[in-house]
């Protein structure tokens, strides 16, 4: 599997595994199989967040706990990716994109990660009441201090993003090294979205208008859109919430050629949709979540040929 190295300091394998379910729906365990085997086969970059697990009462951030006693037991080199800043479930309309609350939340994942420094930081929701150049100071700060290596935004629009990149070349600094936004080559409703969640942002085109002049990476969640065509490819019954979501003209054309891509590279459906979003002008690390052993050849599949 090739790798790729964000703003040349960071190697990682060009497909990240999602642990956002490990210590939660997906037991230690299990979970520790997974990455293991993922490990095995080359992968090496691992994405989750403060907020993972927290959904679940009495939980807590479970998936960095989970992470952090599983990395006592590798010996293999591996990029965490982390997520701070996401509001609180209690208080959704309160954004907490301020240096107080990330600081915590950064400590809160360094202790539970049992790491001097997080290698990517992501934070998880923006704020467009902060002007972009607090927000980044902050997160240079904190690069200053030796606590993360890079950083990135995750739900941020083209326009912040933009106005990001200004602020980082007029003012000299490293900036966000990558996006994480929903993007899958399946189409979303306006309005019928998996997740209601109205803070998140999927990537549409002034987003891809973003990545094609600036040649940032794209590290998407949800990217195989909660394996939709493989669920249509194999005549399983699929939930409406999915149909509503992802059913309309774009995404029968991009259906096709997912197909068409399976036939070609003699490879699964669900592994084409992988391979299909990779292939872009502009560099895309899929983040694909597991949450058992059966979905595994599909992830390696994808990893032998991206």
């Amino acid at each position: 599997m090739t790798t790729f190295k964000i703003d040349n300091i960071l190697t990682v394998s060009k497909i990240c595994i999602g642990a956002d379910h490990f210590g939660t729906a997906v037991d230690n365990r299990l979970a520790s199989r997974i990455l293991d085997e993922y490990m095995d086969r080359g992968g090496s970059f691992i994405d989750t967040a403060n907020v993972y697990g927290k959904w679940v009462q009495g939980a807590g951030n479970a998936s960095e706990k989970f992470l952090g006693e599983w990395l006592k037991s590798t010996k293999k080199q591996v990029v965490i990716a982390t997520k701070g800043a996401h509001y609180n479930f209690d208080s959704p309309t309160v954004m907490r994109l301020n240096e107080k609350d990330i600081r915590a939340d950064l400590e809160e994942s360094l202790t539970a990660l049992k790491r001097d420094c997080i290698d990517f930081y992501w934070l998880h929701r923006d704020d467009t009441s902060k002007h972009i150049g607090e927000i980044l100071e902050t997160m240079e700060g904190l690069r200053g201090e030796g606590k993360i290596l890079l950083y990135g935004a995750s739900n941020f629009t083209a326009e912040r993003l933009y106005e990001a990149e200004k602020y980082a070349r007029e003012h000299n600094i490293r900036g966000f090294s990558a996006v994480s936004n929903q993007h899958s080559s399946a189409t979303v409703n306006r309005g019928y979205n998996t997740n209601p969640d109205p803070t998140l942002v999927i990537h549409g085109a002034e987003e891809e208008k973003f990545h094609q002049s600036t040649g940032k990476p794209l590290i998407p969640y949800q990217s195989t859109a909660r394996g939709y065509f493989a669920k249509i490819h194999g005549g399983v019954s699929i939930p409406d919430s999915l149909v509503r979501a992802y059913d309309n003209e774009a995404t029968r054309e991009a259906y096709k050629e997912v197909l068409a891509l399976a036939e070609r590279e003699s490879c699964s459906v669900q592994t084409a949709s992988i391979l299909h979003l990779a292939s872009s002008p502009y560099p895309i690390i899929p983040i694909t979540s597991v949450k058992k052993i059966e979905h595994l050849p599909d992830l390696f599949e994808a990893m032998e040929k991206i």
